[in-house]
């Protein structure tokens, strides 16, 4: 049944116009996205190393992925935004669901924090706004979303 659906949708797609097609959002619409996976490759880093987080999505075809940093586990409206990603099924979405997603953030001494996917820079932050001492506690938050919303978080010490 699964994969008749998306079978459906491919032909759609072919006949109509990615992300913005009606049809598609109609599909979209009753479809909630969920968790299948989160995983972050360590728990701690310095200034001059990377981390390596994946995700995968399954549910609705077209939603938002977005990565926080937060203070605690929660996510709430002082958090950093590190990383903000429209997932659909168009060529330049660099999400889809029911696939692997690959994070790779590196974290320099001047605090940047630089998250990239398939070797393109997604968003470049700053940390010190958020750093006020060392080590400093954080989770990376990762939020799903398309009518409903579903995260996951993942402790990071800043050193």
């Amino acid at each position: 049944m699964k994969y008749l659906l998306v079978i459906m949708v491919l032909l759609c797609l072919a006949s109509c116009g990615g992300n913005n097609d009606p049809v598609l959002n109609a599909i979209n619409n009753p479809l909630d996205v969920e968790f299948e996976s989160f995983y972050v490759d360590r728990t701690d880093i310095y200034p001059g190393e990377s981390v390596w987080i994946e995700w995968r999505a399954e549910g609705a075809l077209i939603f938002d992925a977005k990565l926080f940093v937060s203070k605690d586990d929660i996510l709430s409206d002082d958090d950093l935004n590190l990383v903000d990603e429209e997932c659909g099924v168009e060529n330049n979405d660099h999400c889809t669901s029911g696939e692997y997603i690959d994070f790779f953030c590196h974290y320099d001494s001047e605090n940047q924090f630089t998250c990239r996917e398939n070797g393109e820079v997604l968003q470049r932050n700053n940390l010190s706004v958020f750093i006020d001492q060392y080590p400093q506690e954080a989770y990376l938050i990762l939020e799903l979303c398309n009518d409903n919303c579903e995260e996951r978080s993942w402790p990071l010490l800043f050193r």
